[in-house]
């Protein structure tokens, strides 16, 4: 869209214009002296008005070419910003040994016929290109592994929202590809997820609230997520998801070993966060030793029993594994 001519969105004209009375008035003299004609088919609701007819609104609305430069700048930030978190979660996935091979890769509906089990990522728009309706959804991404498809979203440093509807119909589109029912996993990338989970619940005696915005989902820890730090610190908890074997054997050795029912945040799943903090029973929490803290906010009962894991000793095996 130019301020000189072209083609211009109704919604945004009609912004522009600041009220609709007003806007149905200009846009009536404009098509009367054909400055302006409505385009529909593939940009409905689109109207193409000409240099002269944009020069009338310029100069009779004050104020609207500051409007629109503000804007203009919002839309570039907001894009720039997704370019950002779609790239963090490409990178995250190279640190991981999960590589962006675009030209060399099967196509994500004939994925799943392959019998390779290494895992394989796949850009948004293998998703959002497919459907209109999938033009807001805040994937970044789709990880294929073990002949699961996995959703992959990036909330940086803060807690992103996103419609339900929007998400919802992504996930009927993975399904339409994918042929297989069911709700897709998914893997939250970001920055302190702890730290907003603190941030955002409200401790009363008995129960915890979530102020939730009405329009819109946000991530809880009651959302069905897995989350993972972006950057290195998150390779470690990427790797143990590819290789939950090494998670449940830790876990049947400590419950065994104790007696007692054992969870593991190796990676953080949000729904056990719930779980540990209305356990009033034994439980033991499986966890890296920078996660302590957080597992004690959680719950600071005598009930909870931490078994913490030194990062470094848990990269070592990991090293050991990757090279047998």
């Amino acid at each position: 869209m130019a301020m000189s001519g072209g083609e211009i969105k109704k919604e945004i004209c009609m912004e522009l214009c600041g009220s609709k009375p007003y806007y149905k008035k200009m846009m009536q003299q404009m098509k009367e002296k054909g400055e302006a004609e409505t385009i529909f088919g593939c940009h409905p609701r689109t109207l193409h008005i000409k240099k002269n007819a944009v020069m009338q609104i310029v100069e009779d609305v004050p104020g609207i070419m500051a409007r629109y430069e503000a804007r203009q700048l919002a839309v570039n930030e907001e894009k720039s910003y997704r370019r950002a978190t779609i790239s963090q979660v490409i990178y995250n996935m190279y640190l991981a040994g999960v590589f962006y091979e675009p030209k060399k890769k099967e196509t994500l509906s004939n994925q799943r016929e392959q019998a390779d089990t290494a895992p394989v990522y796949y850009a948004p728009y293998e998703i959002k290109g497919k459907s209109d309706e999938n033009r807001g959804s805040k994937l970044c991404g789709i990880l294929i592994f073990q002949q699961e498809a996995i959703l992959l979203y990036n909330m940086e440093d803060r807690n992103i929202k996103w419609m339900k509807a929007v998400e919802e119909n992504t996930q009927t589109t993975l399904f339409k590809l994918w042929g297989k029912m069911g709700t897709a996993r998914q893997i939250i990338f970001g920055t302190d997820m702890e730290q907003i989970i603190m941030e955002n619940y409200v401790k009363e005696q008995e129960y915890r609230l979530f102020h939730r915005n009405q329009a819109y989902n946000r991530v809880t820890p009651e959302a069905g997520m897995y989350y993972i730090p972006n950057g290195n610190a998150g390779t470690i908890f990427l790797r143990l998801f590819f290789h939950p074997e090494l998670v449940d054997g830790l876990k049947n050795r400590l419950r065994d070993r104790f007696q007692i029912p054992v969870i593991s945040l190796l990676p953080l799943y949000l729904p056990a966060c719930v779980q540990i903090m209305q356990e009033r029973q034994q439980l033991g929490v499986l966890c890296l030793r920078e996660q302590e803290q957080f597992v004690h906010w959680l719950n600071d009962g005598e009930n909870i029993r931490v078994f913490s894991v030194k990062k470094q000793d848990m990269e070592q095996y990991l090293e050991k594994l990757g090279k047998e």
